[in-house]
């Protein structure tokens, strides 16, 4: 297998997951290269606006203490999506075999990230007051104003806010009437590409895998409701002389997300 396009390939696919799962750009993320151990705390820290002061005619402009919360997030999961092919598999095609089954994998593992973060989604996470949504068909463009001013009185921010939608209530905002006649008019993509347009200031993303206990079907937030940590594995070369057993490792980092993974490829006797 050819080194640098196994790796041009998986940079790419690192790349798609802005694309297949859009909350994990969405929420605050703490990513990097630094290899980390399971149950390592990884100390990250959200950041709140600062406060806004009059100029003053003899102090001039007075700087404001800035204002950031410390938070822990626990190395609590190893996941990997491994892959194998036997001799017989190897010897009886031309194909790219482990090539074409990258974007499966970091499909495989971007789920995992969205399903953990969604699994945090609780009454006793999140302990405000939540929005009785009625039937599906009754969940319009209406709704999610209401839910922006709910979140405005509680003083959340305006900007980086998102709004996690089960299937069936992406689909009825979908075919709202303001919707419809926007993507009729103006952005024929929001059909062509099944993709909402910002309503209300929410970043609308449809969570087919949303759990649905306690009757949940949506779930607004803003950017520092939820928290990412991911740091790859340590490379095994790393640690002791000859550790490898034969096997090549490269850490891969998506530049624009800092995403970073471990791709291992070892041959079985």
């Amino acid at each position: 297998t050819d080194t640098y396009y196994t790796d041009a390939v998986s940079q790419r696919t690192l790349e798609l997951l802005k694309v297949q799962f859009p909350l994990l750009t969405r929420i605050t993320t703490d990513f990097s290269n630094e290899p980390g151990r399971l149950g390592q705390q990884i100390i990250t820290r959200i950041v709140t606006p600062p406060a806004v002061a009059d100029y003053h005619t003899s102090n001039g402009y007075v700087a404001q203490t800035t204002t950031t919360t410390d938070v822990a997030v626990t190395l609590d999961k190893h996941k990997a999506a491994a892959v194998k092919f036997d001799a017989n598999v190897m010897a009886s095609t031309r194909r790219e075999l482990f090539e074409e089954q990258l974007p499966a994998q970091h499909y495989s593992l971007g789920k995992a990230f969205v399903d953990a973060l969604y699994a945090l989604i609780t009454a006793g996470n999140f302990t405000e007051t939540p929005t009785v949504a009625g039937a599906a068909m009754d969940f319009t463009r209406a709704t999610v104003i209401g839910i922006g001013q709910t979140m405005t009185a509680r003083g959340v921010p305006v900007t980086g806010r998102v709004l996690l939608l089960n299937s069936e209530y992406y689909g009825a905002l979908m075919s709202d009437d303001a919707i419809v006649n926007l993507a009729a008019n103006q952005r024929p993509e929001i059909i062509t590409g099944n993709r909402l347009p910002l309503i209300h200031g929410f970043e609308v993303i449809e969570a087919s895998s949303l759990p649905g206990t306690n009757n949940l079907v949506g779930f607004a937030l803003h950017q520092n409701a939820l928290l990412l940590a991911s740091r790859p594995p340590a490379d095994p070369s790393q640690v002791f002389e000859g550790g490898t057993g034969g096997a090549r490792y490269k850490t891969i980092t998506n530049p624009d997300t800092g995403l970073s993974v471990l791709l291992i490829q070892h041959v079985l006797p």
